[in-house]
């Protein structure tokens, strides 16, 4: 059974808390709204606590809602689409996921969307 959570972004400057159940061995995908023609993409952050990890990353990728192209075919500056993140519960346990949207040569730190993911 494959969990879809998609959250469209509202505001960069307030954290969200998503929460969500798993059971161990169930793969689980959390999307995001992303535009990486324009630099931003949505970065996983390293688990900040002490207790281990309960999913494992699959895979992140990157699908267009549709190419925006130039009448010479060049990808353009603005396409939005679905930035996916792919995960397998591998042992109960409950950890928190955090995202940020952010351009990787920036040093900001926006308030990161966390989901908290109870495996049984």
């Amino acid at each position: 059974m494959i969990t879809a959570i998609i959250f469209w972004l509202v505001s960069e400057s307030h954290s969200q808390l998503h929460e969500m159940n798993v059971k161990s061995g169930e793969t689980f995908t959390i999307e995001f709204p992303a535009s990486p023609t324009t630099g931003y993409t949505w970065h996983m952050l390293e688990n900040q606590s002490n207790t281990p990890s309960i999913a494992t990353l699959l895979e992140s990728v990157y699908r267009p809602d549709h190419p925006a192209t130039d009448n010479q075919g060049h990808q353009m500056c603005g396409g939005g689409g679905i930035q996916k993140f792919v995960f397998k519960a591998s042992s109960k346990g409950t950890n928190d996921l955090q995202f940020v949207y952010k351009r990787s040569w920036e040093n900001t730190n926006p308030a990161p969307e966390v989901y908290r993911v109870t495996v049984s």
